[in-house]
């Protein structure tokens, strides 16, 4: 009996499942041939999917070890330059000590000190794009730090830096950067708030602000390290104006150092500097 024939009698009698393989079994190999190649080349292709996916978990697993490693780093650097400022912290403690001694008598008690003759600085040049308020501020806030200096202590801060310049310094800065840029971006959202712009949004937007903000700013030793100022931040000031002081320092601090040197050496402990800064007027 033919395939054909048997399939119409399957079919008459109902079982469908015979005829259809009988009318399957017409074709040389059937369906079931090409049934089990594509079987054959979709698990191929979930091998292949696996084998991606194995890949991509590899990568994934190198990334986070990889950021975790430069996190590592990261705090490992914090943790030096907090060193280097608890170190400089105590560095100025002893020397406020021994000041706060120089200055009480005989009988303990705490003693005006005398002041070394008055020396006018020659007068700084405004920087073009400078703000003259802006100047003048710096200029008083370098004089007064430069005038709670005792002699001794301008004449051993002029001696650290020819000696060693700026190298081991800057963690005072830039811990005082970053509490500033934090403020800024805390006034910022808080205006942004006002504004209605709020969450992640107003924090994003607030922290660009901030960045752009702390461009222009500087943080400041009152007085300049050049002029005998210890590495610590008092205040944030322009920029410009900062870095326009300073460079003229260079050409006025060899006059205010031979002024220090006329006050006996005895006595420098217990003298305070007397200079004078202003701004050119032409």
């Amino acid at each position: 009996m033919t395939g054909a024939a048997d399939a119409g009698i399957y079919a008459a009698e109902g079982d469908m499942v015979e005829a259809g393989l009988s009318a399957a079994s017409m074709i040389p190999g059937g369906k079931v041939v090409t049934t089990a190649g594509k079987l054959a080349k979709g698990a191929a292709s979930l091998a292949k999917g696996a084998h991606a996916a194995e890949e991509a978990a590899k990568a994934a697993k190198l990334a986070k070890e990889a950021e975790e490693a430069a996190k590592a780093a990261k705090l490992a650097k914090e943790a030096e330059e907090a060193k280097k400022a608890e170190a400089e912290a105590e560095r100025l403690r002893k020397l406020k000590e021994e000041a706060e001694a120089g200055e009480k008598g005989k009988d303990g008690l705490k003693v005006k000190l005398k002041r070394m003759k008055e020396h006018l600085v020659k007068c700084f040049k405004k920087n073009a794009k400078g703000d003259t308020k802006e100047y003048d501020r710096q200029l008083l806030e370098q004089e007064k730090g430069l005038n709670d200096l005792s002699v001794k202590e301008y004449l051993e801060g002029r001696a650290r830096y020819q000696q060693i310049g700026r190298a081991g310094t800057g963690a005072a800065q830039e811990q005082a950067r970053a509490k500033y840029s934090r403020e800024l971006a805390s006034q910022f959202e808080e205006a942004l708030s006002e504004r209605g712009i709020f969450g992640e949004a107003a924090q994003k937007q607030a922290a660009e602000m901030a960045a752009e903000r702390m461009k222009t700013l500087a943080a400041l030793h009152n007085p300049d390290m050049i002029a005998g100022g210890k590495d610590v931040v008092t205040m944030m000031g322009d920029r410009g104006v900062n870095s326009s002081i300073g460079s003229q320092w260079k050409d006025r601090v060899g006059e205010l150092d031979k002024a220090a040197k006329e006050v006996p050496e005895s006595e420098r402990g217990s003298t305070r500097m007397n200079a004078k800064l202003k701004r050119c007027k032409k």
